[in-house]
């Protein structure tokens, strides 16, 4: 076969469906073509909002969470806590992730700063695990009081306390 006689592929097109369904089609319902209904999205940002358990309650079960591990860090020998910080860490990086999403930067701040200084940890003393409870009750204050925003002066505090010891006890 020459390539003059070689059939060219017919390209199929399927129908988006999904996209039929959330998206205006024509541009006359609140959108332009393949565009996003902002009514829709809306109703349906409703739906998700509605399932879900307001910040403060999520972040209540971390922070238990965060203080259970602490605890059994705290109760185990030096060399031994790694796997208990990690855990910290990981936890300390879900609440920086969702924290001024919900109006709560100094969530964002403080989980930011307990998962790195969780993350440059090698072998946990006794102080250093005294700088993560820090971390716990600050993140707790907040959640406690509903501090949001910058947390005016009682956030550059908090913050500033957190600083001084992640500062003093550094890890080497």
């Amino acid at each position: 076969m020459s390539d003059d006689e070689i059939e060219k592929p017919e390209i199929i097109k399927p129908i988006n469906r999904l996209k039929n369904k959330v998206a205006a089609s024509s541009g006359g319902s609140g959108g332009a073509p393949g565009r996003f209904d902002p009514r829709k999205l809306a109703a349906a940002q409703g739906v998700v909002d509605a399932k879900r358990p307001p910040y403060h309650v999520q972040t209540e079960g971390e922070l238990d969470e965060l203080s259970t591990f602490c605890a059994a860090a705290e109760a185990s020998p030096q060399e031994q806590r790694n796997l208990h910080i990690k855990r910290i860490a990981n936890i300390a990086a879900n609440i920086k992730s969702l924290g001024s999403t919900f109006g709560y930067p100094l969530m964002t701040q403080f989980g930011e700063s307990l998962r790195d200084y969780c993350n440059a940890l090698s072998t946990p003393s006794n102080e250093q695990l005294t700088v993560i409870r820090a971390h716990i009750d600050a993140m707790r204050a907040v959640i406690k009081g509903r501090i949001t925003g910058d947390g005016g002066v009682i956030g550059v505090e908090l913050m500033r306390t957190l600083v001084k010891a992640v500062e003093k006890f550094k890890p080497d």
